[in-house]
């Protein structure tokens, strides 16, 4: 074909040659014409399917092949490197919308587990501490009946008693190193069945002036649902005469 347009070009050329070249040139226009049918229906075909995120399948395989003859046209050319980009850019968009969805779900699956695992040391500890408390309330419990018989004889002695005193005389091992918080639970434990018109038997263990005695005298009375001063010298007047009481009664 590009021969025959030389050749038609070329003012040299007999009239009855020049009829003949143009009417092989017209042949090889509709030759060219039917051979391009094709390769345009696979190309419209196979952009039809990209626009339509459908799969090419083997069009896409199909058209490059067809471009790739030497009669394809630059237009043709264009648009199959189009749709090949368009496909290769979709690609691209898959395979990051798929790594965001699993990265997604790795950290959803991630926090889950941490979410269990938190849930199980929670409850881990949480049934550790009720074992702990029980252990605690247990102990606690077994100290009552020596603590409330040694401040019951100090109190039929007329006596007041510290800690110390009470461990030595009781001779109870388990009072000593007791915390703040467990002597107050002790001693609500040793005077819940203390009748609410007698003092509790916590009073004998205020020393005067002994503020951490006084603390605890407060929280056990809170407890027991007991009221008392608020004041430290008019709370020390109370004590004082809960104590004559607690002697009168126990003599």
């Amino acid at each position: 074909m590009f021969s025959l347009e030389d050749a038609i070009a070329n003012d040299g050329v007999e009239s009855d040659e020049m009829a003949a070249l143009k009417a092989a040139y017209a042949r090889g226009q509709r030759w060219l014409e039917k051979r391009a049918r094709p390769r345009r229906t696979v190309i419209e075909q196979l952009q039809e399917r990209v626009d339509a995120r459908r799969d090419p399948g083997g069009l896409a395989r199909q058209a490059l092949d067809l471009v790739g003859e030497q009669d394809a046209t630059d237009e043709d050319r264009a648009k199959v490197e189009a749709i090949q980009q368009q496909l290769q850019r979709e690609a691209r968009e898959r395979r990051e919308a798929e790594s965001r969805r699993k990265s997604e779900t790795d950290r959803a699956a991630r926090e889950a587990m941490q979410r269990a695992a938190k849930q199980q040391r929670l409850a881990f500890d949480q049934e550790s501490a009720r074992r702990e408390q029980e252990v605690r309330s247990a102990r606690l419990k077994s100290l009552v009946p020596s603590v409330r018989g040694g401040l019951k004889r100090a109190a039929g002695n007329g006596e007041m008693r510290t800690w110390q005193e009470l461990q030595r005389k009781t001779g109870t091992r388990g009072l000593k190193g007791l915390s703040y918080e467990e002597r107050v639970e002790l001693l609500v434990l040793v005077g819940q069945k203390t009748p609410a018109d007698e003092p509790l038997w916590s009073v004998l263990l205020t020393a005067h002036g002994d503020r951490e005695a006084l603390a605890m005298h407060r929280a056990v009375a809170a407890e027991l649902g007991r009221d008392v001063a608020g004041n430290d010298l008019e709370l020390i007047a109370e004590l004082t005469a809960q104590r004559a009481e607690l002697h009168r009664l126990h003599q």
